[in-house]
């Protein structure tokens, strides 16, 4: 019986977006899906907490490669850290790319969360087309 508890709870915290470890992971900028003109600055800013312990470290990724370890908070990147320029975040030719935030806190767990960005990509017009004459 102790064991289907357990096991419902799991489910149930899992379902509803609660972490077994206690820590939360987002990003608070950019959006997901969002669109950026060539040669825009990016910034990217990620909220982290613990309810049982202290975040140690965020790490964010582009597309699979560290871009840099903050090591308190605020957690920024890019156009969001005036330290820092994060050369990887700079100049990104045409595309989509995955931005991944992971959070381990001081026991070594980690939550780890993904958005998706695109550089240049054509947004969609509403179909309303304009044109002036003499």
């Amino acid at each position: 019986m102790r064991l289907f508890f357990i096991l419902l709870l799991s489910f149930f915290l899992a379902s509803y977006g609660f972490s077994q470890n206690g820590i939360s992971v987002s990003f608070s900028n950019p959006n997901n899906n969002q669109n950026f003109a060539l040669n825009a600055p990016i910034g990217v800013t990620v909220d982290a907490s613990d309810s049982n312990g202290n975040i140690s470290n965020v790490q964010l990724f582009l597309d699979n490669t560290l871009i840099r370890q903050e090591n308190g908070a605020p957690y920024e990147w890019g156009a969001d850290n005036s330290n820092s320029a994060d050369a990887a975040l700079q100049n990104l030719a045409q595309g989509t790319y995955t931005l991944t935030a992971r959070a381990t806190d001081n026991s070594g767990a980690s939550e780890e969360t993904s958005i998706s960005i695109s550089v240049g990509t054509p947004t969609t017009t509403s179909g309303i087309s304009v044109s002036f004459s003499n």
